[in-house]
């Protein structure tokens, strides 16, 4: 049975305590849960990339939850270096995973790989330019790093400022962008709530990850 398509939830525990991206990638929270994305029929991918996607959290609603897609352009030499992490594929074949937050009704969790980011087509995409192969690579070690580092403790909110002072998945999105130095956002904006209200980077602890051939950092 499929799950209910609740407003940015999160079908995987949250990370606590994890030191190194090894013991993460083995943590449920940094994979797709059994019977879910393994079972689905790959979707269409848009090349090797990091992307800034969105899907519609409702179909009868106009608001979106924001995304990041990670489809390293040095495929095998990260399938080498994080099996447990690039492990689904695309139509083409191409490994990939997606961060994203959800909720637990409480708080504001991260997740790789949760059921409708790898099930549904975005409603938009757009991908992050880079100089080189190399410079992606180290685009990617600080996500995943920064992903290591999030704590798990911040409050939810639908819509942060107008239901609550916590924080949703484009809080998260936002921040996340932020604290790795990446260009981003969304448009138009009022499709997006939280978009504006960042999680603070001091929440994402920053930790070491490691890259193809690189070591952490």
């Amino acid at each position: 049975m499929k799950p209910p398509a609740l407003f940015c939830a999160c079908l995987a525990a949250p990370v606590l305590g994890c030191l190194a991206l090894g013991a993460l990638a083995a943590h449920s929270a940094f994979q797709a849960d059994p019977g879910t994305a393994d079972a689905l029929a790959p979707l269409p991918g848009s090349g090797t990339g990091i992307f800034l996607q969105s899907h519609r959290v409702n179909p009868w609603l106009p608001f979106e939850h924001s995304l990041l897609r990670i489809c390293p352009s040095r495929q095998e030499e990260w399938m080498r270096a994080q099996p447990r992490l690039f492990r689904l594929k695309d139509a083409q074949g191409l490994a990939f995973l997606t961060l994203a937050a959800g909720t637990d009704e409480k708080r504001l969790i991260f997740a790789v790989d949760r059921y409708w980011d790898v099930a549904k087509r975005p409603s938009a995409s757009r991908r992050l330019k880079f100089e080189s192969a190399d410079e992606e690579d180290r685009a990617i070690q600080k996500l995943l790093s920064l992903c290591l580092g999030y704590r798990h403790g911040l409050a939810f909110a639908k819509w942060p400022g107008v239901t609550g002072e916590g924080y949703n998945c484009n809080s998260f999105f936002s921040g996340l962008l932020s604290a790795a130095a990446l260009p981003g956002g969304m448009s138009p904006l009022w499709r997006y709530p939280g978009l504006r209200h960042p999680v603070p980077p001091r929440e994402f602890s920053f930790s070491t990850a490691s890259a193809p051939g690189r070591g952490a950092l």
